[in-house]
Order: C-alpha cells, then structure tokens, then sequence
C-alpha cells in the first residue's frame, strides 16, 4: 500500500504517512523498497478519534449511548472535526468565546452545540496519552522513523512525506504534521540553533489522499513494462 500512495504522487521514494481506521503506519520506501525493518505502528487512528469524540461528548452532557449513534459520531466527527495548529490558542479561545462553537443538526431534526470537542477528538492522534496509550504521537514517529533510516535516504525521506488514508483528511491536519516535525526537527537535529541547513521538510497532503493507494494502483496498471494476466489464467497456466 505504502508503494502504491508514492506512485499516486509520481514518487518511488519517501515516507508514507498512513492512518486509517484502526492503525497508523509510518512507512519508509527507497528508490521503489520497503525499508520493513524501519517500520513503525500506532495503535491510534480514525476508530479512536470517534470514541474520543464520544467520550467528549458526554462530559459536555450530551448521551450518545446505543450502536447506532456510533456512526452517528463517526458522521459528526467527519463534518465538524479539523486539527488544530497552536492547541493551546484554541483552548483559550474555546474557554473565552465561542468563535469554534459549531451548530450540528442530528437526523431527528433536533440541534447540538459541539465547541472544543471538535479540536480536542483528533488532538488524540498527536498525543496519545488521551486515549491511554503510552506511546508518542504522530509528528515523533515520522521523525523515528527517519532518524532510525539509512542515512543516504534521510533527506528524501524528509523532503517527502506522503500521507494516506482516511484520517489524514481532517482540516489543519497537514500543517500540523508540517509544524510539529520541524520544531522536533529543530529542537533533537539542530539543538535549538536558528542557522539554515539544507534538509527540506515537505509534507504532500494530495486532495485524493483517502484514494490515494487506488489511484496509484491505477497509475501503476498504466505503466509500460508490465504484463498483466488474470487470476483464472493464473490458476491455469502457474507461474511460467
């Protein structure tokens, strides 16, 4: 899958960021290889967020508690939910306004005022720690990732980070990734120092990133060289 999201960006080397419902990966390719050895998992993604949301939710006196309003969170999280880039600054001003209050209308016509919630459910995948799992967050797993690389790859590693997956498509999500790991750059590669260095950190953030391994399996069917036979001629012929 990992391939096949670089091919989507005309790449065959860099690190995809994937996060789908269960699980996010961090995989690092070079020049068309998984580095499978370099590969890292958190256990936090989009099923998470939902809970979170839910648990959220609750605190500010709204039950959400049947089946049912699963998806109904899962809507709600998809519609209202963006990932905020200075989470203190927005925690101020959820606390002193109400400029990220939103108004939700539930299928039974009835509304719900969701605020802070609608930052804090996806602040999960950057911390960890909210939904109980000791683990660090994205932004240091991507930086884990490239520092534990071969050291030749790095700096396109670096310069190419590639997201994927339905999770990544909150609002504000890319430059979050984008801020994060150059302060964590910053602060573990450059000690603190403000001199200019000439790593290039570039995230991708392709509008069809949710797609993104289909449509690179498009691209990857489309490429000369290749020849493509069917599962029944397979079964028929075997492998010569």
């Amino acid at each position: 899958q990992a391939l096949l999201s670089l091919f989507c960006e005309g790449l065959n080397t860099g690190l995809v960021m994937d996060s789908g419902d269960g699980v996010s990966h961090t995989i690092p390719v070079s020049d068309g290889y998984v580095l499978g050895d370099y590969v890292k998992r958190l256990n936090v993604a989009g099923s998470h967020v939902t809970a979170y949301l839910g648990k959220l939710l609750q605190v500010s006196g709204y039950a959400f508690n049947s089946t049912s309003d699963y998806e109904l969170i899962r809507h709600m999280k998809e519609n209202a939910c963006y990932v905020s880039y200075d989470i203190n600054r927005d925690r101020k001003l959820a606390r002193d306004t109400c400029v990220v209050n939103m108004e939700y209308k539930l299928p039974d016509k009835k509304k719900v005022i969701i605020g802070r919630e609608r930052f804090e459910a996806p602040e999960c995948l950057f911390n960890p720690m909210l939904v109980d799992i000791e683990k660090p967050g994205i932004p240091e797993m991507i930086f884990d990732t490239i520092i534990a690389s071969p050291l030749d790859s790095r700096a396109e590693l670096y310069s190419n980070n590639v997201l994927s997956g339905g999770s990544t498509m909150f609002p504000g999500y890319p430059t979050r990734i984008s801020k994060d790991l150059h302060n964590i750059f910053k602060e573990k590669v450059m000690k603190g120092k403000d001199y200019e260095h000439h790593i290039k950190i570039c995230v991708k953030d392709s509008f069809r990133r949710k797609h993104s391994v289909f449509t690179g399996g498009s691209v990857l069917t489309q490429l000369s060289g290749i020849h493509w036979i069917t599962k029944a001629i397979y079964d028929e012929e075997g492998e010569k």
